[in-house]
């Protein structure tokens, strides 16, 4: 029996072979004796020391996530006074601008129209609109197929 001839080392050879990598060196033979599943790949960490840097990574993931959550809502926030500040600053603005009165300034010209009291510019500006009015309603010409040469027609 292999067991009772290397008492017990063929196991550990094997064991260390398979799982550790296959090596040999002093300090890692040490390990494989005390670990029946090798050396872990030739590291010196503990599963509990995996677990705790897995979590610890994870639990670092999400605290860096809540920030950039927080540090987002807080940009949205001061953009959101920026732009209201902006608003009643805009407000103050369109107050001290005149804008002029399109319902008067049009209600002025029908009454100077049928009085007959019209600028020249204006009269103008009348004529060229009707113009351009009929040129709406007048007929467009459709496309037609080309026109044949005497050549092609005869």
């Amino acid at each position: 029996d292999d067991d009772d001839r290397f008492g017990g080392q063929l196991d550990r050879v094997d064991t260390e072979m398979h799982f550790g990598g296959g090596s040999f060196d002093q300090s890692k033979r040490g390990r494989a004796a005390s670990n029946p599943y090798g050396p872990s790949g030739g590291t010196d960490t503990d599963m509990a020391d995996v677990y705790r840097s897995r979590k610890e990574e994870l639990d670092d993931m999400i605290r860096r996530r809540k920030e950039e959550k927080a540090a987002k809502a807080k940009n949205r926030e001061e953009q959101l006074e920026t732009f209201e500040s902006l608003d009643e600053s805009f407000k103050e603005l369109a107050g001290l601008l005149q804008f002029r009165d399109k319902e008067k300034e049009k209600k002025a010209k029908m009454e100077a129209k049928r009085a007959g009291t019209l600028s020249r510019e204006d009269e103008e500006m009348d004529a060229w609109d009707k113009e351009m009015k009929t040129y709406l309603f007048e007929r467009r010409v459709k496309a037609t197929d080309r026109t044949k040469t005497p050549e092609e027609t005869a």
